[in-house]
């Protein structure tokens, strides 16, 4: 085979590992968002198992290959990005799977928000939406006193989470400023 068809192969392969990643991290992000099950918790272990056994390896071999083949090529940065996106989404995923084997803390504390209840007797109460804010200084308290309580100062909702609520309930200005902002 030519080194040039060899190198497309193995960047074909490293694409692979890092597409394998993303939907690592899209399932631990939508795992946090849902009721999680028996089932669910299982498949989250299997899937740290998996991506702990051999993606940052392989990763790393490909990559070494590459730069064998094209030394001129060399990309640390590649390396360390793709490091950083693994190291977070592992922490990420193990963090939420401590959170749920926690001993006395239910399955529904645990994936999302607590914006229902059930009261005693098994009753349902209707789904708080979370609040709205458009700028106007006059509804601040309102939505801070709301957000802080249903999203803010609960434990069990990562920071990161936390932040992209906040981002959901903004609208408008105030929704402007934060995307300015970052």
């Amino acid at each position: 085979m030519p080194q040039s068809e060899e190198i497309t192969a193995l960047n074909r392969k490293k694409g692979n590992l890092k597409g394998s990643l993303t939907r690592f991290t899209t399932f631990v992000d939508s795992f946090k968002q849902s009721q999680p099950n028996k089932g669910k918790l299982t498949e989250l272990e299997l899937r740290i198992a998996k991506l702990e056994s051999n993606l940052l390896s392989e990763f790393e071999e490909i990559q070494c290959k590459i730069e064998n083949l094209e030394p001129e090529q060399f990309d640390l940065t590649e390396t360390e990005n793709f490091e950083h996106a693994y190291f977070a989404a592992l922490a990420d995923a193990k963090n939420v799977l401590q959170e749920c084997n926690k001993p006395g803390v239910s399955e529904s504390a645990v994936a999302a928000p607590a914006l229902s209840d059930t009261i005693q007797g098994g009753i349902k109460l209707p789904t708080i939406e979370l609040p709205k804010f458009d700028g106007v200084y006059e509804r601040w308290l309102e939505f801070r006193d709301l957000f802080s309580s249903l999203i803010h100062n609960c434990d069990h909702i990562q920071p990161i989470s936390k932040f992209h609520y906040l981002r959901a309930s903004l609208e408008g200005s105030a929704a402007q400023c934060v995307t300015k902002c970052f």
